[in-house]
């Protein structure tokens, strides 16, 4: 049954195998560095540095370590804050690879404090997801869901659906750890949702496949494995070597879960074919370590051992202590089976020591607890009870461990809450000032125009009453001369009269008078009709 613990392990390090590693790098390393060479002053130095460190990262993780810190300077030395970016996320993950759990922390907020400078959201999606699986694999699972759910908003916020389909996956990995497998399958769909979405085939059966072990760890094996088939023809379809090797390796578990090593053995035999073919020793590694848990099952005890040495002499030559410390915990499980039990602590005693410096508690507590019983099988029972003590020491440590950071997370939680409240209330004063401030303003500028309106009406009424006033004084003076004018002529009608007048006078004085004619003359008569008064031209 034990071995059985150390397989749902397994079953869920797949998970960080298909999420984590990098895509192999073909390129070659001396024609790398050929090219730097020949790149010297230029920027583009700084993604070859990386490159290299991602080509030597499976054989030497130190030297990919090395090259990424010389890339990091390089970006610094051009003042080239992208390169940066780049560069300190690509140095977290190397750390990451190394079992460096500080060291990778430290280098991908580096990374997200440049990509939240440049705006730069996918960049900041990947730290974000590379912070919750640094929090994961140290245990502390409500820190990194609070990175991952962060994630979430700044990719919802983008429309960034592809990341919202890893930041789902990612989410429902941790709820796997946790033991909420109902959480766990909810956020598998909708990561697979947001693959089938975007017609994203790799994503689809990656959500297959995790789904799968869901079902496997809920007891619905036929159900997983109907997952895991569909998984596979898509690997197989997309040549996704990859996630086809992983499949592979879900299916043998799910076989070996139900207790058909030879079944498992097959698939992981499939599994290890791919792994060889990609040289990627971290994989080699896993392989070499899940045909052992087959060959445990089998009871081919002797050549189980000889598979965990494989792996463990390929975790040592990579540095990569995490699974180095698991391959020693189910080498110890190979020695329990035998009997073997100086063995079982030897190898477990390894374990916790390494466990101890990459600060894994809970693999501590694991090691203690099949110490505990391996003392206990030798009748050893002070050194049993001295292990179960630092197994209660340590899962009591976890668990207080565990509440600290819920509270501490609470109070940041409280403090980001009040800073905000702050924040908004000064803004709304802000707001308010602003809005009386416009107000005033508006007053100001109204009681301007209106006395503009008023100056402007006053002055078109002063030029209205200046425009009548010269009208009427010009009426007036013209009216005074035409009056004058008037009498002038009056007067000189007047004289003309007179004259005519007199004229008349004379003329009657000069003409014979009727009576005087007619007595004369008495069949005359006079025909005489002056037009006006006088007349001179007919009598």
């Amino acid at each position: 049954m034990e071995n059985q613990s150390h397989l749902k392990s397994i079953f869920l390090s797949v998970f960080l195998f298909v999420c984590l590693t990098s895509q192999l790098f073909s390129n070659n390393k001396d024609s790398l560095l050929q090219e730097i060479a020949k790149h010297k002053g230029d920027t583009l130095v700084v993604r070859l540095y990386c490159k290299l460190a991602n080509a030597v990262m499976n054989s030497d993780i130190d030297k990919a370590i090395s090259y990424n810190e010389k890339a990091i300077l390089e970006a610094k030395k051009f003042k080239f804050d992208k390169g940066i970016a780049f560069s300190t996320n690509q140095a977290g993950l190397s750390h990451s690879r190394k079992g460096n759990r500080r060291e990778a922390l430290d280098y991908f907020f580096q990374s997200y404090e440049y990509h939240k400078k440049l705006n730069d959201v996918n960049g900041m999606c990947k730290n974000l997801m590379n912070l919750g699986s640094e929090y994961q694999y140290l245990s502390k699972y409500d820190s990194s869901f609070f990175y991952l759910e962060k994630g979430v908003e700044v990719a919802t916020e983008s429309g960034d659906e592809k990341s919202m389909s890893t930041f789902m996956e990612k989410m429902g990995i941790l709820y796997a750890y946790k033991g909420n497998y109902e959480e766990a399958l909810n956020h598998f769909l909708k990561a697979l949702d947001y693959s089938e979405k975007n017609n994203d085939t790799v994503g689809m059966g990656m959500q297959y496949n995790n789904i799968s072990i869901i079902y496997s760890f809920s007891g619905e094996t036929d159900k997983a494995r109907e997952m895991l088939q569909k998984a596979l023809v898509m690997k197989i379809a997309t040549n996704d070597k990859n996630g086809e090797a992983t499949c592979y390796l879900n299916l043998g578990t799910s076989y070996q879960d139900n207790g058909d090593s030879q079944k498992a053995y097959e698939y992981y035999k499939k599994y290890m074919d791919i792994a060889l073919q990609s040289g990627d020793q971290m994989a080699i590694s896993q392989g070499y370590n899940a045909i052992g848990v087959a060959l445990t099952g089998l009871g081919k005890y002797e050549e189980a051992i000889g598979m965990y040495k494989k792996a463990i002499e390929i975790d040592k030559k990579i540095n990569n202590m995490q699974q180095l410390a698991y391959n020693y915990l189910t080498m110890a499980d190979v020695y329990g089976f035998k009997k073997d039990y100086n063995q079982v602590v030897h190898y477990l005693q390894m374990s916790i020591d390494i466990s101890k410096k990459l600060g894994v508690k809970r693999q501590i507590m694991q090691g203690y607890e099949s110490m505990a019983k391996a003392y206990e099988a030798k009748k050893d029972y002070p050194k049993a009870h001295e292990a179960l003590k630092n197994f209660i020491l340590y899962k009591d440590s976890t668990m207080n461990e565990e509440i600290k950071e819920k509270m501490t997370e609470m109070e940041v939680k409280y403090d980001s809450e009040k800073k905000q409240w702050q924040i908004d209330n000064l803004n709304k004063k802000k707001k308010l000032k602003e809005i009386e401030v416009e107000k005033k303003n508006l007053t100001i500028e109204s009681e301007k125009k209106q006395k503009i309106a008023y100056a402007g009406g006053l002055a078109l009424m002063i030029v209205l009453a200046f425009v009548v006033f010269k009208s009427y004084s010009r009426k007036k003076r013209d009216n005074e001369i035409i009056s004058q004018q008037k009498l002038e002529v009056e007067e000189k009608n007047r004289e003309i009269l007179d004259s005519i007048q007199y004229a008349k006078r004379i003329q009657s004085a000069i003409l014979p008078p009727q009576k005087v004619v007619k007595e004369y003359l008495r069949e005359s008569f006079i025909l005489y009709k002056p037009k006006d008064i006088v007349a001179g031209d007919f009598y």
